[in-house]
């Protein structure tokens, strides 16, 4: 698994933020945004089964620091969930298996995002 802190130097968060991480549950930032978010709300959208359960896992550690957490498959998202109800949306490109899927994660990005976001 790669680690890195790119999202941990960089990510903003308030503590009730909404936040969408798009196909990318495998990175070592989710639980730390979790924890930024305590009464926030965490979205997994995530298609790798082994990713999301890896990122389940670790958010079940401490569950009085984890805000609502839930999963939403990363290609069905835009059928299940109403338009921009997100503050922040992150993605690891490094996950990504080409360029289609990183591209439909920016446009996922665009639809989630609230104005501003």
């Amino acid at each position: 698994m790669l680690h890195s802190s790119l999202f941990d130097k960089t990510v903003q968060l308030a503590i009730d933020d909404h936040l969408l991480v798009l196909n990318s549950a495998a990175d070592a930032f989710v639980p730390l945004a979790a924890q930024r978010i305590p009464v926030g709300e965490l979205v997994l959208a995530e298609d790798n089964v082994a990713a999301l359960r890896n990122a389940q896992k670790a958010l079940q550690g401490d569950r009085h620091k984890i805000p609502r957490a839930r999963h939403v498959p990363f290609h069905e998202y835009t059928l299940h969930e109403a338009p921009a109800t997100m503050h922040v949306a992150l993605m690891n490109i490094l996950y990504q298996p080409g360029n289609a899927w990183v591209q439909y994660g920016l446009q996922l990005a665009a639809y989630a995002l609230k104005p501003g976001g």
